[in-house]
């Protein structure tokens, strides 16, 4: 048998565990390749590394357990992995965040085993304007874990080895206050096991689909299209858990979705720039198994040797720099603006886009003070019995509210500047035209 041969060849759970121990990093001096932590230095030395050393495969912890399939007993030997370089992103999470608090989204993907073994990873969501000039989500991994089965005690291990490691690496809590599933009860267990304050956030695009799924079960299946999917939508996009209750029409789902811990699929679930949804991630395994693998339904050997060390450098090249929070601060325009009145300023209403003046479309809505009152009364859940579904948007989801919070005298002084003002901008693209 060739060397190449032998490299790859993992059959047993002896030949996985030997695998594991050559790759195992479990100490300070082994991930900073014999030295210590230190923030800015070791971000210098880490710039400057071999990809092969930053990218270097790591195994942070290998564990077995067992668990009952269809009544039989099996053993499981599940591996945690990651590389100097992606597992920096949990450092740069927890910076970027301090104030607003850590989100943390997991799941697992399947066809990369020819034994359906599955590739779960554990990470966080971040903001970027791309060359489209458009804001995306992209999914930031901070750990994986090759495991037989999705399993509560192996999701345990996973979140209690990334958050032991990133204090004993880089010296931080990881406290992740935000918690995004797709409707998986073993996984909620263990967000609220290591994290008990956790906010769960259900993703939004899962309870749509499971809606329509379930939309044969009406009397009249046209009804779902005109009075079921409009209403889901508008659900979605509620601001305050009051408001989300009183604009629920659709009580074919009051038991599972509109109940804890899976009712926190509207937007304003958690705080500004998290969002209840898990497409960042299923993109991101879309991605791995399309572009970060050579063969799918691989032996282990091919999985461990082949498949992890091009998927962790794929995304250990698009891993983050520096710190970064929930939000992307690229690309802002801000209005000079300053506010010099007699009365306090506390809140500040303004149309959504939808009904904001448009050149593609009629002009846009006035903001009047029965529009304000309307707003307002909504968060506290009263609706007008009055209004039908066809009413929701225009009454109670067309606005956004800017609260300004601190010291009444802070708002009298607030002001906006805007660099670059567009008016000089204007100037200097005519003197390039001329």
């Amino acid at each position: 048998m060739s060397a190449a041969a032998k490299a790859t060849q993992i059959e047993t759970f002896a030949d996985l565990y030997h695998w594991a121990h050559l790759r195992t990093c479990t100490t300070e001096s082994k991930f900073f390749n014999d030295g210590v932590y230190d923030r800015f230095s070791n971000e210098a030395v880490l710039n400057k590394e071999l990809a092969g050393v930053e990218n270097e495969v790591l195994v942070l912890k290998c564990f077995d357990h067992r668990y009952e399939d269809e009544g039989v007993s099996e053993k499981s030997l599940d591996l945690i992995l990651t590389t100097r370089r992606v597992f920096r992103n949990v450092l740069y999470a927890v910076e970027g965040r301090e104030s607003d608090g850590v989100f943390a989204a997991t799941d697992g993907t399947y066809k990369l085993h020819f034994g359906n073994w599955v590739l779960v990873v554990l990470g966080t969501y971040r903001n970027r304007y791309t060359d489209k000039h458009v804001y995306r989500k992209n999914f930031v991994p901070w750990a994986y874990m090759f495991v037989r089965t999705e399993h509560q005690y192996a999701y345990e291990q996973l979140f209690r080895t990334v958050t032991e490691y990133a204090e004993l690496f880089f010296k931080v809590k990881l406290n992740v206050k935000y918690g995004s599933l797709d409707h998986a009860a073993c996984i909620v267990n263990v967000y609220l096991a290591v994290w008990p304050d956790i906010t769960l956030l259900d993703c939004y695009p899962h309870v749509s689909r499971k809606c329509r799924q379930r939309a044969g079960l009406l009397v009249t299946p046209d009804y779902y299209k005109t009075n079921v999917e409009i209403n889901i939508k508008q659900m979605h996009h509620t601001r305050w858990p009051e408001e989300f209750k009183a604009v629920d029409n659709s009580a074919w789902i009051t038991g599972v979705y509109l109940s804890e811990p899976w009712s926190r699929w509207y937007t304003m679930s958690a705080i500004p720039g998290i969002i209840p949804s898990q497409n960042a991630l299923e993109s991101h395994n879309g991605v791995i198994k399309t572009c970060g693998v050579r063969v799918k339904r691989a032996k282990t050997g091919i999985v461990l040797n082949d498949s992890m060390p091009c998927i962790l450098g794929m995304v250990g090249a698009e891993a983050a720099k520096g710190s970064f929070g929930h939000y992307c601060e690229d690309a802002h325009f801000k209005k000079h603006k300053t506010i010099n009145r007699k009365r306090v300023v506390r809140s500040i209403y303004f149309n959504s886009s939808q009904y904001m003046d448009s050149p593609n479309r009629a002009a846009g809505e006035e903001v009047t003070n029965d529009r304000v009152k309307r707003y307002c009364e909504a968060k506290e859940g009263k609706l007008h019995k009055e209004d039908t579904v066809l009413d929701i948007n225009l009454h109670y989801l067309s606005l956004h509210e800017v609260e300004f919070l601190g010291e009444p005298d802070m708002a009298s002084s607030f002001h906006l500047s805007l660099q670059p003002v567009i008016t000089d901008v204007i100037r200097v693209l005519a003197s390039l035209r001329s």
